[in-house]
């Protein structure tokens, strides 16, 4: 940027009078203000997007911890349920267990094919017990 008395030189030193030395400086520095006032209101709404996209970054981070502390607390959840599942699988099958055991000291047969009778009348009242749950 120039100051009025830098142009008016310079347009006394190109042969104009003063009069018009001082016009074209004036004209001059009026051009260039127009230009930096652009450039400036340019600049301002520049900025005033970046501070827009900054905030939509700074919410899409917020939602992102939110769903990474929701994911967390869901996948304790199914967890505890999984590891509560495993446990009544155990229990079940040492109650079948017992219950095999018991059947075969009664039945006082130790055979193969005793046991697999009674496997598979406990499939079918396991099968049974299942269906009326799932009504």
């Amino acid at each position: 940027m120039h100051t009025f008395e830098e142009l008016y030189q310079k347009y006394l030193e190109e042969g104009y009078s003063e009069e018009e030395a001082r016009d074209k400086a004036r004209e001059e520095l009026e051009e260039e203000k127009e230009k930096l006032s652009k450039m400036k209101k340019e600049a301002e709404a520049v900025k005033a997007e970046r501070v827009k996209e900054l905030e939509s970054l700074r919410k899409d981070e917020s939602k992102a911890d939110n769903v990474v502390k929701q994911l967390k607390k869901d996948r304790k959840k199914y967890q505890s349920q999984l590891n509560s599942k495993k446990k009544e699988v155990q229990a079940l099958n040492r109650e079948i267990e017992r219950i095999i055991s018991s059947t075969m000291k009664k039945s006082g047969s130790t055979s193969s094919s005793r046991k697999t009778e009674v496997d598979t009348k406990l499939a079918a009242e396991f099968a049974a017990d299942e269906a009326i749950q799932a009504e």
